[in-house]
C-alpha cells in the first residue's frame, strides 16, 4: 500500500537534513546525550523480543529454506503444530528474508546469516530453467516443494520477482558465492526480455515452454501492484551487481513509455493496467479502465526518480500536468481512487456477475445482484467512480454502497493525500533534484558536494530514532505473541496471535513486516550507541519511488550514484 503520511514524515526533515547534511547534529556526539535520548534498558527489552521472532523463523524455516506464511502453534508452549503448505512470493512476505539481513548486520550472529543463506538456496533451487520465480509454492513434508501457478508464470506484480532478486544479490554480497549472483542475473534477464520495445513490463511474463497461461491485461503494460517500479528496482539492483548498462537502458525506457502512456485531458493521470493498445484497460471485476490515484500514482514516482538521477525537466512537465489536474477537482468531488478517463454510455458499461463476485459478496456480508447481467450505467469523463462486477459507477450512484462494501473490504477506494503528496514533491524539487538520504530528502548539490558526509553517522541515528513514537506501538503488538496472549493488537492492528480451536496461528509474513520496521530502529540505536558500524544503515532512506526496498541489499551502495542520461552521448 502507498505509504502516503511516511512520505510526508520524511519530508519534513527536508530543511533539518539541509542543516545537518555536512555536520553532526549539535549535542548528538556527546555519549551522555546519546544515553539520555535512548533507554538503554528499554532498548534492551526490545533486543531480546526482536531475538525471539527471529529464532522463531529459524525454528520454523522448512528443510528447503523455505518460510511458511502462517505456522499453528500449542496455545501453552508455544510448540509449532503445524506450518502452511503454502508459501507465498509477493509484496506481504518481502520481509521475510530482510529480518534475517537485519538481523545479521546488527548483532553478527551467525544463526542468521545461514538462516538468509537457506533461503537464497530455496531461491536457487525454485527458479525457472529459464529464469523467473513463481509467486506460489507448495511445501511437503519432506521439504521437497513444487510450483503452485501454471505454465512458468513469471508474475512481476507484488514484488514476485523482486523478493528473489534482491535477497540473492544480498547473500551474494555478504559471502562472495557466485551462485546467488548467478541466480539473480538469470532472474535479470527475465526482467529484460519481459520488457516492452517502448518501455513498460506486463503483470507477468512466461519462462519456458507449456503454453501461456495468462489472460486478457496480464499481457499488457502494468502499473498495478507496483510491476512496473518493482522492476526498475530490480534493474538498479542488478546493474550495481553486474555493471551491466542494460539495465539502465530498460530504466530510461520504461520512463519514456511513462511520458508517452499518461492520458489526455480531461484526465491527465495514468491507467492502473492498459491493453496492448494502449487503452485503460480491466483487471479484476473492482479494477476498472479508469484514472488510478493509488496504484496509477507510482508512475509518478518512477518519473521522481529519473529528474532525481538525471536533473531533466522533462520527467516532471507529465507531472505539473497531472497536478493541475488533481487541483481542479471540484473539492466534492476530490480523493476518490479512481476517474473516468472518458464518458461512457450506458450500453458500454453493463457489468456481469462472476465467480468473483459472488467470493467476495460472501466474505464481506455485500449484497449482490438480482440479475446475472446488469443494467448499464452512463458515465461522464472526469467523474470519480469505483467499481465490481465489471461495471463502473459513480460514487453518488444510488447503489454505490453496494460497490464499496467488498471494494473497501478487499481493497480501497479512496486516495485523499495524492494530490498533496505530489504538490510536495514538486515543490521540494522547485529548485533542483533531491536525494532521499537516510536523514530524509535533501538538494542533490549538498548530498553528492561531500559524499563523506551525507553517509549515516551515530550522530544522525541519535537523532532519527523513533522520531514518532511509532516504536513502542510495534513492539506492543509483538510483547502479546511471545506472552502468548492471542487476539490482542493496539486499534488498526492485526493480532501476531489469533486463537483457532484450540491452538494459535501466528501470521509469519505480518509479523515480519512489523519487526522489520522495528529492527530498523533497534539498528538507528546501535549505531548511535556505537556498538554497531553506521554501515548497516542504508545511505538512502527506505522504500524509495515505490520502488520497494532496495537499501536491504547493501546498506553501503550509493544506489542512484548512476548515468541514466545519455543525452551527452547524442551530441
Amino acid at each position: 500500500m502507498k505509504c502516503f503520511w511516511f512520505q510526508a514524515s520524511m519530508a519534513c526533515l527536508l530543511l533539518v537534513s539541509e542543516v545537518c547534511i555536512g555536520q553532526d547534529a549539535p549535542g548528538c556526539a556527546d555519549a551522555e546525550a546519546v544515553q539520555q535520548s535512548i533507554d538503554t534498558e528499554r532498548l534492551r527489552e526490545i533486543e531480546e523480543l526482536a531475538k525471539a521472532w527471529l529464532d522463531f523463523m529459524v525454528k520454523i524455516q522448512s528443510p528447503s529454506g523455505a518460510l511458511p506464511r502462517n505456522v499453528t502453534v500449542e496455545p501453552g508452549t508455544g510448540e509449532v503444530v503445524s506450518s502452511a503448505r503454502e508459501v507465498r512470493n509477493d509484496d506481504l512476505c518481502q520481509s521475510l528474508g530482510k529480518d534475517f539481513l537485519w538481523g545479521y548486520r546488527i548483532w553478527r550472529d551467525e544463526r542468521y546469516l545461514r538462516a538468509a543463506v537457506r533461503l537464497a538456496d530455496f531461491f536457487v533451487k525454485a527458479q525457472h530453467p529459464q529464469g523467473g520465480w513463481a509467486g506460489f509454492y507448495s511445501l511437503q513434508p519432506d521439504g521437497s516443494f513444487t510450483t503452485a501457478e501454471p505454465g512458468g508464470l513469471v508474475r512481476f506484480e507484488e514484488y514476485v520477482q523482486s523478493n528473489c532478486v534482491r535477497h540473492l544479490a544480498a547473500v551474494y554480497y555478504l559471502t562472495g558465492d557466485e551462485k546467488y549472483k548467478r541466480a539473480a542475473m538469470k532472474g535479470g534477464e527475465v526482467i529484460l526480455y519481459a520488457q516492452d520495445p517502448s518501455g513498460w513490463w506486463p503483470f507477468a511474463a512466461v519462462s519456458g515452454a507449456g503454453g501461456d497461461p495468462r489472460e486478457g491485461y496480464m499481457k499488457g503494460p502494468t502499473l498495478n501492484d507496483w510491476a512496473l517500479n518493482a522492476c526498475v528496482g530490480d534493474c538498479l539492483v542488478l546493474y550495481h551487481m553486474t555493471g551491466d548498462r542494460r539495465y539502465l537502458d530498460a530504466i530510461c525506457k520504461a520512463g519514456e513509455w511513462l511520458i508517452s502512456a499518461q492520458l489526455e485531458d480531461p484526465t491527465p493521470g495514468w491507467a492502473d493496467q492498459y491493453d496492448l493498445q494502449g487503452n485503460p484497460a480491466w483487471a479484476r471485476p473492482m479494477e476498472p479502465p479508469a484514472v488510478g490515484l493509488y496504484f496509477g500514482t507510482d508512475g509518478a514516482e518512477v518519473l521522481l526518480m529519473l529528474y532525481d538521477v538525471t536533473g531533466n525537466e522533462r520527467y516532471l512537465q507529465p507531472l505539473r500536468k497531472h497536478l493541475a489536474w488533481l487541483q481542479s477537482i471540484p473539492k466534492e468531488k476530490k480523493g476518490w481512487i479512481w476517474y473516468a478517463h472518458r464518458s461512457w454510455s450506458a450500453e458500454e458499461n453493463r457489468g456481469r456477475v462472476t465467480d468473483y463476485s459472488r467470493e467476495m459478496a460472501e466474505r464481506y456480508g455485500a449484497k449482490l445482484p438480482s440479475e446475472q447481467t446488469l443494467a448499464g450505467v452512463a458515465i461522464e469523463a472526469g467523474e470519480p467512480i469505483v467499481a465490481h462486477h465489471y461495471q463502473m459507477v459513480p460514487v453518488d450512484h444510488p447503489e454505490v454502497q453496494r460497490y464499496l462494501k467488498p471494494l473497501n473490504g478487499h481493497y480501497v477506494s479512496r486516495a485523499p493525500g495524492v494530490e498533496n503528496w505530489l504538490a510536495r514533491e514538486l515543490q521540494q524539487r522547485s529548485e533542483g533534484p533531491i536525494m532521499p538520504s537516510f536523514r530524509g530528502s535533501v538538494p542533490a548539490r549538498l548530498f553528492f558536494s561531500d559524499r563523506a558526509r551525507a553517509r549515516p553517522t551515530p550522530a544522525g541515528c541519535t537523532a532519527l530514532y523513533d522520531p514518532d513514537g511509532s516504536l513502542a506501538r510495534n513492539v506492543s503488538l509483538l510483547e502479546p505473541w511471545r506472552s502468548g496472549q492471542p487476539d490482542v493488537a493496539p486499534s488498526g492492528m492485526r493480532p501476531l496471535r489469533v486463537a483457532e480451536g484450540g491452538t494459535h496461528r501466528v501470521p509469519v509474513d505480518y509479523g515480519s513486516q512489523v519487526m522489520s520496521m522495528v529492527l530498523r530502529q533497534i539498528a538507528l540505536a546501535n549505531v548511535a550507541l556505537r556498538r554497531a558500524s553506521a554501515g548497516i544503515i542504508p545511505l538512502y532512506t527506505y522504500s524509495l519511488y515505490e520502488c520497494g526496498d532496495i537499501s536491504i541489499v547493501d546498506p553501503t551502495c550509493d544506489w542512484y550514484a548512476v548515468d541514466l542520461d545519455r543525452r551527452k552521448e547524442q551530441q
